[in-house]
């Protein structure tokens, strides 16, 4: 088992890294505020994602759960993924025009102690307020009373994996997913810091949601081995989908399932 978690680990780390080099690569070559590279992103991150998650599947053979084994990915889940993730590009280039983003991660010379923190801590802190102000007080609802703006996620349950993760609708979108940035400069700004968030850090709150919907628990979301170990929130959530109910932050709580 532990060269199972071994192999995760180093295909999770490469596949962030190479995420990362796709982003350098698209906005290097057409500039941040182009519009190219919302269109592009999303096709060269998919096959990105799609590698991944068949290197899951051999890597895990039989350890992975037979409804997945025996799940095959639809025209419509491939559609959504290009439905949700244009958007996610395009809120990420208004941004940079808008001045809110930090673009240094294209050159490494600066990135030092201090940067790094900023960006791990920020995404840490992104996650927790979306948690609190957004899947505490709304992610329940949208499993009761307001299921209408919900029911496309769970089109797919104890079979979900990487790319399930956004059949979404706009507003479930907006609202659990697309939060995170706006909610963490709405914290910078109360706070007194600069209004700006780094590109890595809503790149690694963007990987999280992904990520917790792959065919593999042992998954990194958090890039912290110790965070990883002890919340295992790939786990919680593919137990919420399997139940279509509790598990309802992406951080599990005391009283989850």
């Amino acid at each position: 088992m532990w060269l199972l978690q071994l192999q995760t680990f180093v295909s999770d780390y490469l596949t962030f890294a190479s995420d990362y080099c796709i982003w350098l690569w698209t906005y290097g070559y057409f500039g941040l505020t182009d519009w190219k590279p919302v269109f592009l992103l999303p096709v060269q991150v998919f096959f990105l994602v799609q590698a991944k998650e068949a290197f899951n599947f051999w890597i895990m053979g039989d350890k992975c759960a037979k409804v997945k084994r025996n799940y095959s990915m639809t025209w419509r889940v491939y559609g959504f993924w290009f439905r949700t993730a244009t958007p996610f590009y395009g809120a990420m280039m208004m941004l940079h025009r808008f001045g809110l983003q930090d673009n240094e991660g294209f050159n490494f010379s600066e990135f030092n102690w201090a940067s790094l923190c900023d960006i791990i801590l920020t995404f840490y802190v992104m996650v927790i307020i979306k948690d609190v102000c957004s899947m505490l007080p709304f992610h329940e609802k949208m499993h009761n009373e307001w299921y209408h703006l919900h029911k496309t996620h769970h089109e797919i349950g104890t079979e979900c994996a990487a790319l399930s993760s956004t059949n979404i609708d706009p507003l479930d979108l907006i609202i659990e997913n697309l939060c995170a940035s706006v909610l963490i400069l709405a914290v910078k700004w109360a706070f007194g810091f600069p209004v700006r968030i780094h590109m890595l850090s809503t790149l690694l709150s963007a990987n999280l949601d992904v990520n917790v919907h792959s065919v593999n628990p042992y998954t990194s979301v958090f890039f912290n081995p110790v965070l990883d170990y002890v919340f295992r929130c790939n786990i919680a959530h593919n137990i919420h989908h399997g139940l279509n109910k509790d598990n309802y932050t992406f951080v599990p709580t005391a009283n989850d399932a």
